[in-house]
């Protein structure tokens, strides 16, 4: 009986919080704020996750490079003069 009280008050709570249709004007001074700011926000999101997944495979190649065998590296012969 409790609970079905509790469950009935959140839910009278929860109607009574929620807004209703909010008449705002948003100029457009603000609106090519919160644009560049959403542009710069999503712009250092994509850059991280770049990062996070690029930096990992440099590391790799790079010790692939230096663990490399030596013969397969091509020899440095003389300069061809022209």
């Amino acid at each position: 009986m409790w609970q079905s009280r509790m469950v009935h008050g959140a839910l009278a709570a929860f109607i009574l919080m929620t807004p209703s249709v909010a008449m705002a004007y948003v100029g457009p001074g603000a609106g090519l704020s919160m644009i560049g700011s959403l542009i710069a926000v999503v712009g250092a999101l994509v850059l991280a996750i770049v990062g996070l997944v690029l930096f990992p495979l440099r590391m790799i190649l790079k010790r692939r490079r230096a663990t490399a065998p030596a013969d397969t590296a091509t020899p440095a012969g003389p300069a061809d003069p022209g």
